[in-house]
């Protein structure tokens, strides 16, 4: 189930630049099955974010549990997800990223399991 409960402040997501070059809640429905694999690639991003303090009703957000990174290489059609399961933990490292474009939103994840919506959208081309 999918609710819109935490609101997730993602100032600033950055990304990592590669040494070598070479979502709207609704396009991404509750029951998406994405690969928690990472693809084939040489590719890497790091992403950093600031944890969320608010839920969207503005109530103080006490039982802060997680994330969920999303990414793939469509716009706002992600393929693959990490689970981030400790709340202190604000930037990850992503490796085995092919060529072309690639796709971040991170979402916050309370103790009862409410997830916010998938934050704005970061881009980095591998």
């Amino acid at each position: 189930m999918r609710l819109s409960a935490v609101r997730i402040s993602l100032l600033p997501v950055l990304l990592a630049l590669l040494s070598l070059a070479a979502c709207d809640a609704d396009l991404l429905p509750p029951e998406t099955d994405l690969a928690t694999h990472a693809p084939a690639g040489t590719g890497s991003a790091t992403l950093s974010w600031q944890p969320p303090t608010q839920r969207v009703d503005g109530s103080v957000l006490t039982l802060l549990s997680g994330y969920r990174i999303l990414y793939g290489q469509q716009s706002r059609r992600y393929s693959f997800s990490i689970e981030i399961t400790n709340p202190g933990l604000t930037r990850h490292f992503i490796d085995g990223l092919g060529e072309g474009w690639w796709y971040f939103a991170i979402v916050a994840i309370d103790a009862e399991g409410l997830e916010s919506p998938p934050s704005a959208e970061v881009s980095k081309k591998i």
